[in-house]
């Protein structure tokens, strides 16, 4: 394995010994019925575990960081080490331990915007392994597991797509694969569309690339199209997404939510209340697939520039189309949620205030919720539980644990998918340094529950 100048890689594990008691007190939104003792919240202590500290700054989504695969008894976690090298590690639930990593891709990479390269995780319909990860903005990867139900052995990897790919979403949908991603049309106007393409065979062959959201090129320039959050309701995909650019240039701000729905059958698009938009949401079709509007600043703090921080869309079994984000909005730093009513409006709730630092959002149960965020700083990860709608109870408050880094915040964090005990992973970064140092020095992390 060559890595020219790099660190050597460090595997050792340090896990922390004192883990925070969960608050049990529930706190009833506006116009709920006060919830009684036995409606509070319990859990067992969670802890905040990390597991090695070589990790490098990845921009991830509010997806794929993980998956629990009961055939195998193991949560699986990928993330990117010394010069964005891609990494999967397994727990064993029955004997309670994390196995030796398994290096998936040696990708050599130190470059400005290689950070954008992150590893994504799904396991695909014929029990295999897949892990994805791009060469930003020029073309995406896919990399699978030689044996069903494993990570161990000598992964495969093939390019699926040289198309201006930036940010890889794979989703599994029966016993289908779609990759969704945003497609770098024009960085200097700036646009870009989003498209997906499938595969009927666990990715060996592709389909052609359909553009499904495509804003074209408007006069006040927000037309790049930045999805963070996928969920497979019913059969379909429902994806949250903001547009950015702007006048000013490329990323530059942000304005508004949206939700729209790809129908894998068909081919065809609607918005979170199933009114159909064709094959294309265009920008005729998204007032009707609003979530949320909102204004970025004119501003040099990119939270009041970019007003909706990552999102998460899921629904209840009922149909109810619920959604999470980061609000930082006129002066409010917020993590909400929002919910579609009957009369296909969307109306909202706070989870907390003071912070805008949202992550990630999970189904837990029937018609309940749990919404994933640090506090301001980056320096405690914390769990809220919304149950039926009306009740919000914390689940846990964990501050960080540096590890003897030099870390000094979050980076990301995810929600296992199919979760067990192993609830949560993510990384931390040295926010000064996180686009520089390739060198594979940070803690990757995981809460237990």
């Amino acid at each position: 394995m060559s890595r020219s100048g790099s660190t050597p890689l460090r595997r050792r594990s340090v896990l922390i010994a004192a883990a925070l008691a969960l608050s049990t007190g529930a706190v009833a939104l506006p116009g709920a019925a006060t919830p009684t003792p036995a409606a509070a919240a319990t859990a067992a202590s969670p802890s905040f575990d990390v597991l090695s500290t070589d990790a490098t700054f990845q921009c991830r989504r509010s997806f794929g960081g993980g998956l629990y695969d009961k055939d195998s008894n193991r949560t699986y976690i990928t993330y990117n080490g010394p010069q964005m090298d891609v990494y999967v590690r397994a727990y064993n639930h029955a004997t309670q331990q994390w196995e030796t990593p398994v290096l998936v891709k040696d990708q050599n990479q130190t470059g400005k915007y290689d950070y954008h390269n992150y590893s994504t995780l799904v396991m695909l319909p014929n029990g295999r392994l897949a892990v994805f990860f791009n060469k930003h903005s020029v073309a995406s990867y896919m990399a699978t597991a030689p044996t069903e139900h494993s990570a161990d052995g000598t992964w495969t990897t093939k390019q699926i797509s040289g198309d201006w790919n930036d940010y890889p979403m794979p989703v599994v949908v029966g016993d289908k694969l779609y990759f969704f991603y945003s497609r770098n049309d024009d960085v200097n106007y700036p646009y870009r569309s989003y498209k997906v393409m499938s595969s009927g065979d666990n990715g060996a062959t592709w389909s052609a690339a359909s553009t499904i959201i495509d804003t074209g090129r408007t006069a006040d320039k927000f037309n790049e199209v930045y999805a963070f959050g996928t969920a497979v309701i019913n059969g379909k995909v429902y994806i949250s997404y903001t547009l950015w650019g702007g006048p000013k240039g490329h990323a530059k701000q942000g304005k508004d939510l949206y939700v729209s729905v790809y129908d894998p059958v068909t081919g065809r698009m609607s918005n979170a209340a199933g009114q159909d938009a064709g094959n294309t949401v265009n920008n005729a079709d998204l007032p009707a697939h609003l979530v949320k509007a909102t204004t970025p600043a004119d501003s040099g703090d990119f939270y009041d520039t970019h007003p909706v921080q990552y999102s998460q869309v899921w629904a209840t079994d009922s149909g109810t189309v619920y959604i999470g984000f980061g609000e930082a909005q006129n002066g409010r730093r917020n993590v909400r949620w929002g919910r579609l009513n009957a009369n296909n409006a969307w109306e909202f709730g706070t989870v907390k205030s003071d912070t805008a630092q949202f992550f990630d959002m999970v189904k837990t149960g029937t018609g309940d919720f749990e919404f994933l965020f640090a506090n301001e700083d980056f320096t405690t990860l914390s769990s809220v539980a919304l149950r039926n709608g009306t009740t919000l109870a914390p689940v846990f408050d964990l501050p960080v644990n540096k590890a003897g880094t030099d870390a000094d915040r979050i980076d990301h964090a995810v929600y296992i998918e199919n979760r067990k005990s192993i609830s949560v992973m993510g990384t931390m970064v040295n926010y000064a340094n996180q686009t520089d140092d390739y060198s594979g020095k940070w803690p990757v992390f995981t809460v237990k529950r």
